[in-house]
């Protein structure tokens, strides 16, 4: 037996979920949020939420990547979608433009269509991982030096079975006798492993 949910029940289970969700429709506006969200972007509960037009919410923060470059409006999860993703997600920086703590957030959204397949709606959910990052910036360079690592041992591995260059501790390699090089793809600072 499947049941469905009204709108009311629908309200009762988005606010016992732990993670922020928003609703926007096509022109950027707020229809939903769950208290969890609007707690995240510094109002009292998710009425107080969906007063403010969107260009007073988007006054209120700065939001900022691993490298403290702002995240434009057209990097957002929400509106990646409403431009034709099936997903998106972002990390990045809230900073509140009046002060207060600022804090780290994963951020993803999906599109919600009518029977035509339009976009009508982009659901975001967004959660506070600074706890999870240690209080700091996710270190995405660590996870590039290990990468870097990796890449290191791999072409070691094949400049042995080829024996045509020489692998040097600093990160270059040349030919048999011949001076070092650099070797540009280990240098490449967001190495996927």
């Amino acid at each position: 037996m499947t049941s469905i949910l009204n709108l009311e029940q629908l309200k009762v289970v988005f606010q016992s979920v732990h993670d922020g969700i928003l609703v926007q429709d096509r022109s950027y506006r707020c229809v939903f949020a769950n208290d969890t969200g609007a707690k995240l972007c510094g109002f009292e509960n998710a009425e107080a939420f969906l007063s403010p037009s969107i260009d007073e919410l988007l006054g209120k923060f700065v939001l900022v990547d691993e490298h403290d470059v702002v995240i434009t409006p057209d990097r957002q999860p929400a509106r990646r979608v409403f431009a034709g993703a099936e997903f998106a997600e972002e990390t990045y920086k809230v900073k509140p433009v009046s002060g207060g703590p600022e804090f780290w957030s994963k951020s993803s959204a999906r599109p919600v269509r009518n029977s035509a397949g339009e976009v009508v709606m982009v659901v975001s959910v967004f959660r506070d991982i600074t706890t999870l990052l240690g209080q700091k910036r996710p270190n995405i360079l660590e996870k590039s030096f290990r990468s870097r690592a990796k890449l290191v041992r791999q072409i070691k591995d094949i400049t042995k079975e080829l024996q045509i260059i020489e692998f040097h501790g600093t990160g270059a390699v040349a030919a048999k006798g011949q001076r070092p090089g650099l070797v540009l793809a280990a240098q490449v600072g967001h190495l996927r492993s």
